[in-house]
């Protein structure tokens, strides 16, 4: 019976294990399908190895930590075309004392089976801190690489903008005296000249000769033109026929050669040692058309070498070339472009901005500290207060109450007064609290006198609530987000580099402070039109604003003296003469001018007076200059505007303006 039970089990096993695999073999083809079909984001995912990256920093690797600098970025796409992004993370760093914080973005579109070539700019201060560089598709990375360079030191970094490898053989040995820095010539073919004015701003000067200026795009003449009007040094090797804008803007033309007495050069260059021959070939003549040109060697009619201004900076020309062989051989040729620089260096004054360091314009920031809600009333108002609440809690209810004889209603009575007191803080602390965003902008428009600009700003913003914002630029070039190091909830920020800059934020917490430093070189900002006269003595003339701001507090400085010319709304002028009020300046102009302008001395300026003390506050102008001076509270054009779902309480601005202008002296 115990077998026959056994025998029966067994059976049933072996019917139940036949019907067990009948049912997979039927559903695994389906579970196959559905498996499948379950990921469909591996199928569709961008394989890594169809791209690959890689990048070059600054000019030939060298960087400066403290300003913008250009990464030439190759993309090789093995596969079909597609949209891309390149992107890199910014995080504030307590070693480096940065600020810096979001995300920098920009959309690329990848040619199929190609090499895709894009140049953007970083801060100096994210290369070499291991911030890789990403390629993403989707929200997918598929390569990456870490921006890395040579840091420059105590160097003057110039470039030499030559087809040839020996273009920047004649500065060997040359100096900066102003700085007291070496000279770093580093060539560089015309395609790797940036085309932007502010990826230049690192440089002490820029070689190039006239042939190569031809070879050069519009976008690269535009930044080249612009750059110099902001205060670069064009040094210009050798003469040529030239069409267009540097026919315009360079002192010498083409001519025949000539053989020149080479005394006047060494002359200028103060060596010791004549040049090989006694005589040098110059192949220019001046161009009669252009005002305010200085032959420096040479003569009126066959000059050596000549200066021009253009806006802040200066053009430089050779009538002779640098590679000759009797000048690269002569034992002056050092000290006679290290003397050039001087003189050029001192001839300009350069609008360009450091964006971090001591002297950064990122430490505009400091202004948002004097945002509503972080002015508290002062002692004066809250010691008084709090004297009479003491006084009727404490010695005046101690009275009332014993001269009554009510002493046990203390009990009940100071509970209510302190109750009250809490209520009516509070109460008073709620019609303080904005409900909406606060938003402040400082900033700096440095003039040309031509209607172009370089704008810099730092706009700072709070709210008692979480904030989603928006902020978006017209025709400035490169912005940043930053953060407070005081606050925690930061949020997100990400910087789209598309046909305009556009900066978003999200998630930004309550009264935590965000900022976006924005920069870049704009136009249609007018000038401040003079006509200045010191020929007799006293300068007199006519001061016109021919900008779209009301400009308060302008004044000139000229010759040791602030002349006090007034508020000036937007075209009008007014005459310095006899009867217009000056004083005195020794020393740091700026502290004569925060007397007169206590708009940048305190409350939201006090941040921009205290930048504006680390830049070169001394006498020393541009030959033949005078510096013209204001602030305005009006909105510029070219700084960022915040859009948020949030009502905008406050939205305040403050800028200073300057320019240089011309002054008879003959």
């Amino acid at each position: 019976m115990v077998e026959r039970t056994i025998g029966m089990m067994q059976m049933r096993r072996h019917k139940t294990a036949i019907v067990l695999r009948y049912i997979a073999l039927v559903l695994l083809p389906g579970m196959i399908a559905f498996g499948v079909c379950s990921f469909p984001a591996k199928a569709q995912a961008a394989p890594t190895s169809l791209y690959s990256i890689s990048t070059s920093v600054g000019i030939n690797g060298y960087y400066d930590q403290h300003h913008l600098v250009p990464v030439l970025v190759k993309i090789k796409n093995q596969g079909a075309a597609v949209n891309a992004s390149l992107h890199v993370t910014l995080s504030p760093s307590a070693l480096t004392k940065s600020t810096l914080d979001g995300t920098l973005q920009y959309p690329i579109h990848l040619a199929a089976k190609s090499v895709t070539k894009k140049v953007i700019a970083f801060p100096g201060s994210v290369i070499g801190s291991g911030s890789p560089l990403e390629l993403t598709i989707g929200n997918e990375t598929v390569a990456s690489s870490v921006l890395s360079g040579n840091l420059l030191g105590n160097v003057a970094l110039i470039a030499v903008v030559s087809n040839s490898p020996q273009g920047a053989q004649f500065l060997s040995g040359s100096t900066d005296p102003v700085r007291q820095e070496p000279v770093l010539a580093e060539r560089i073919s015309p395609s790797e000249l940036p085309s932007e004015a502010d990826w230049m701003d690192d440089l002490t000067a820029i070689s190039i000769s006239p042939k190569v200026l031809l070879q050069l795009s519009k976008a690269q003449t535009r930044a080249l033109d612009t750059w110099v009007k902001l205060g670069g040094v064009l040094l210009v090797t050798g003469p040529g026929r030239l069409s267009g804008t540097w026919s315009k803007i360079l002192p010498l033309a083409a001519s025949g050669p000539r053989a020149v007495p080479s005394l006047s050069l060494r002359e200028f260059a103060g060596a010791a040692t004549p040049i090989s021959g006694g005589k040098v070939n110059s192949y220019a003549k001046p161009i009669s058309s252009l005002h305010g040109i200085h032959i420096w060697a040479g003569t009126a009619h066959i000059p050596l070498l000549a200066e021009g201004s253009l806006g802040r900076g200066v053009v430089v020309q050779t009538g002779f070339s640098p590679l000759a062989p009797k000048l690269l051989g002569w034992t002056g040729n050092a000290s006679l472009w290290s003397t050039i620089l001087q003189k050029s260096l001192l001839d300009s004054n350069n609008a360009f901005p450091n964006l971090t360091g001591k002297s950064g314009a990122s430490s505009l920031s400091n202004a948002s500290d004097t945002l509503s809600p972080m002015r508290i009333p002062s002692l004066t108002f809250w010691g008084p207060l709090f004297a009479v609440y003491l006084f009727i809690a404490g010695p005046g209810l101690f009275f009332i109450l014993r001269r009554y004889r009510k002493e046990p209603m203390a009990w009940w009575i100071l509970p209510a007064i302190s109750l009250v007191t809490t209520a009516a803080i509070y109460g008073f602390g709620s019609i303080q609290r904005p409900r909406g965003v606060l938003s402040e902008t400082v900033g700096m428009l440095e003039l040309t006198g031509d209607g172009q600009a370089e704008a810099y700003s730092v706009t700072g913003f709070t709210s008692p609530y979480t904030t989603f914002a928006t902020l978006s630029a017209n025709g400035l070039d490169f912005a940043v987000p930053m953060v407070s190091p005081q606050g925690r909830q930061h949020g997100q920020a990400t910087v789209t580099f598309g046909t305009h800059v556009l900066s978003q934020f999200e998630g930004v917490g309550r009264w935590n402070l965000r900022y976006l430093y924005a920069q870049g070189t704009v136009s249609g900002t007018g000038q401040i039109r003079t006509t200045l006269d010191a020929s007799s003595g006293p300068i007199t003339g006519i001061v016109q604003n021919d900008t779209p701001y009301n400009l308060q507090d302008v004044a000139v400085l000229w010759n040791g003296k602030l002349f006090e010319v007034g508020n000036l709304g937007s075209h009008a002028q007014t005459v310095i003469g006899p009867k217009t009020k000056y004083k005195g300046v020794r020393g740091n102009w700026l502290t004569e001018y925060g007397q007169y302008n206590g708009d940048i001395t305190h409350g939201l300026g006090r941040a921009l007076g205290s930048y504006i003390a680390t830049m070169d506050s001394g006498l020393s102008f541009p030959q033949g200059r005078a510096m013209i001076v204001a602030s305005t509270d009006s909105m510029a054009k070219a700084f960022p505007r915040i859009h948020t779902a949030q009502k905008v309480i406050t939205n305040e601005h403050l800028v200073f303006i300057r320019e240089f202008a011309k002054v008879r002296v003959q």
